[in-house]
């Protein structure tokens, strides 16, 4: 799986390289042999490291990954050519609010509340006119983060225990 995976360019090249770490100990763990017990606890903790490597790598919110817009100050964005990726659209976009540059969050008691605007400006721009934008935003044109919102502003919500709603 790991093979199709990397052909369809969806695992990172360090995410790869993790699983097949990965497989090795598991052939190990499969493929007994009495030296198996000797190493039980040191294969446990590299599995469970490698583990924590794909994750990381592989699902971040964060970082140098090649569907994020670099350079947005404190914020991760979607790139617009990865919006009808597969892997994009399974494991990131339904965590992720669809959000314009003046956007603002709120933690105040509990869940996690994003506030936006309900109409921009219709028309096209590239990552790095979006990029410019947000990080050169003006504070006076942020949407407000106040319940209940006024009909000109949306907001998105989640808890660690419930996926983003929309409200």
């Amino acid at each position: 799986m790991v093979n199709v995976l990397e052909k369809w360019n969806v695992l990172l090249p360090e995410a790869v390289a993790t699983f097949r770490k990965l497989e090795n100990l598991r052939h190990k763990s499969i493929h007994f042999s009495t030296n198996t017990y000797s190493n039980l606890r040191n294969d446990t903790l590299s599995s469970l490291n490698y583990l924590d490597t794909i994750i990381d790598v592989q699902f971040s919110a964060f970082g140098l990954r090649p569907w994020f817009i670099e350079g947005t100050a404190g914020a991760c964005f979607i790139k617009a050519s990865y919006g009808n990726n597969p892997f994009i659209k399974k494991y990131y976009i339904p965590l992720c609010p669809l959000v314009g540059v003046y956007y603002r969050y709120s933690m105040d008691d509990g869940p996690v509340r994003v506030f936006d605007w309900r109409d921009y400006e219709s028309k096209n721009i590239t990552d790095e006119e979006f990029k410019d934008l947000f990080n050169n935003r003006s504070n006076e044109k942020l949407a407000p983060t106040v319940l209940p919102p006024s009909e000109d502003v949306t907001y998105w919500e989640w808890t660690w225990q419930r996926p983003l709603q929309k409200n």
